[in-house]
């Protein structure tokens, strides 16, 4: 699904739209000889293009597609008779598009032919893993990331890095270096037209060849790529030209993060996580931002992408570092009134376990203890989510599961849903029923900021009631088994004797409250 918002996409829609209508429409109006010089000019600068940058732009054969379009419908209409002008028109249309076709596949067999070998190689690698290469011809270990099928059975894609930290993706086992070993040549697999990837290691440039002639590679001279075709179909025998294959391609040059080198595409998907980010604090609150980590050297952790998945920078306040590591992707927060306190979750590690931190103008920065979590047999809670900060205590939110049947609507207790819930609420004259959807019950979560935490130190409060009310669920111990809780549940002032589980359900009206006593 895409990203772009949907007025975006109306927009793009109707570029499309329009742009189609155009090329039609001019094949349509403009005269027969005008229609024909145009499809000779649109096919000579198909030719040129493929010459001189070595591919042909999908916008160039799109045109000259509905161009083609365009004049059989200008040829049938100008012929008498409505079947000669039909006829007369989808011959016009078939045959250009064919012709097209066999064109655009002339363009990549005249740019270079394969040549038959002299004698057959020995078998390179398979395209399906076992013989990628584990060292560089100077004897440095290779690294390989990520091999994983293009589809189910299917020949493997894999990323390798290279021992000055280039990262080279989305190759195959079946790689080759020259054997002046400046080049690194690797199938590039695809659902469709595959394509081959040359790494110069000398200028560090990375072309990426339109050619779908290799899967498998069985040699790289210092000015040939020798392999063969799918071994699916006939497994044909090819050699190409090294320096021509890089011609008819444009380079990419690499990009630096840290000690990695990343080709500058890749570098790009990184690049925006790299920047530093500010985050709002209200009026009379500290400055906050989150700079960029990386450690020392990505090339000396075992996954050197893990600081970038990771996705985590460490949190700046009032332009100084506060020693936590926190998301970048919407962190959450909660401020106090006033906004001269935060709490916060956060590492004190750069790749830690997140904790609760509470932050204040006048103390600085000190851990709070853990929030309460449910036992095995209590309603399974998600969450918890961060919803404010109070005077004692730091609140949050928590959806209790609902219970699901062995048999959806009926049979024994046997899962939990973190989803509505669908009740028989009546039945209609003939007998239909009629369900009523039940939203998942909500708690809240009071973390004290000083004293015990975790489940003896926390409050459980209910949805408020029609008077603005909360039950309040207070943890007196655990069973023997250590799967559920006994709370003492009180109303206001009101304290309910005897022992009480989470399980409750507030009332549509908020008028009656539900609950289950502990047993």
């Amino acid at each position: 699904m895409s990203d772009k918002p949907l007025g975006r996409l109306l927009l793009e829609g109707l570029g499309e739209i329009a742009w189609i209508a155009v090329l039609v429409a001019l094949g349509v109006l403009l005269p027969l000889p005008l229609v024909a010089l145009g499809w000779v000019l649109l096919l000579g600068a198909e030719w040129a293009t493929d010459r001189w940058r070595g591919k042909v732009p999908y916008r160039l054969q799109q045109a000259l597609f509905f161009w083609v379009l365009g004049g059989g419908i200008a040829l049938g209409q100008a012929l008498p008779g409505f079947w000669l002008g039909l006829g007369g028109g989808l011959l016009a249309v078939i045959g250009g598009v064919l012709l097209q076709i066999r064109f655009e596949r002339g363009l990549r067999l005249e740019r270079q032919a394969p040549q038959a070998l002299d004698a057959p190689l020995p078998a390179g690698g398979s395209a399906w893993g076992g013989e990628a290469p584990e060292r560089t011809p100077e004897g440095e270990a290779i690294r390989l990331f990520d091999g994983g099928e293009i589809a189910m059975g299917g020949p493997l894609v894999c990323h390798y890095l290279m021992p000055d930290g280039c990262f080279i993706p989305d190759c195959n086992p079946s790689a080759r270096f020259s054997s002046d070993g400046r080049h690194f040549v690797s199938p590039i697999p695809s659902r469709g037209a595959w394509g081959l990837a040359i790494f110069d290691r000398q200028e560090r440039l990375l072309y990426r060849c339109a050619v779908d002639n290799f899967w498998e590679l069985d040699s790289v001279t210092e000015r040939e790529v020798i392999g063969r075709h799918s071994p699916l179909t006939s497994n044909a025998p090819q050699r190409l030209e090294l320096q021509a294959l890089k011609a008819g391609s444009e380079a990419e040059a690499f990009v630096a993060i840290g000690d990695l080198w990343l080709p500058e595409s890749e570098w790009q998907r990184w690049s925006r996580d790299l920047r530093a980010q500010p985050l709002p604090s209200p009026l009379g609150g500290p400055a906050l931002e989150i700079r960029p980590w990386l450690p020392a050297s990505l090339l000396a952790l075992d996954d050197p992408f893990a600081p970038l998945r990771a996705n985590r920078g460490e949190l700046w306040i009032n332009g100084e570092a506060s020693g936590l590591y926190l998301s970048r992707e919407a962190p959450p927060l909660a401020w106090s009134d006033d906004g001269r306190a935060l709490a916060l979750q956060a590492a004190g590690e750069p790749l830690g376990q997140d904790t609760y931190w509470l932050w204040r103008e006048d103390g600085g920065l000190r851990a709070l203890g853990a929030p309460w979590s449910a036992l095995p047999a209590e309603p399974h809670a998600g969450g918890p989510e961060l919803l404010g900060l109070e005077d004692g205590w730091l609140r949050f939110g928590l959806d209790l599961a609902q219970p699901c049947l062995t048999y959806e609507r009926y049979g024994t207790l046997g899962s939990y849903s973190h989803s509505s819930l669908y009740l028989l609420h009546a039945r209609d004259a003939d007998d239909r029923p009629r369900w009523r959807e039940a939203d998942m019950p909500r708690l809240d979560l009071l973390l004290p900021l000083d004293g015990a935490a975790g489940r003896p130190g926390c409050l459980l409060q209910s949805a408020p009631l029609a008077d603005g009310s909360r039950a309040v669920w207070e943890w007196l111990r655990d069973d023997q088994e250590a799967e559920r809780g006994a709370y003492a549940l009180r109303l206001g002032d009101w304290r309910l004797d005897g022992e009480w589980t989470l399980d409750h359900r507030v009332s549509d009206c908020g008028r009656y409250l539900a609950v289950v006593a502990f047993a």
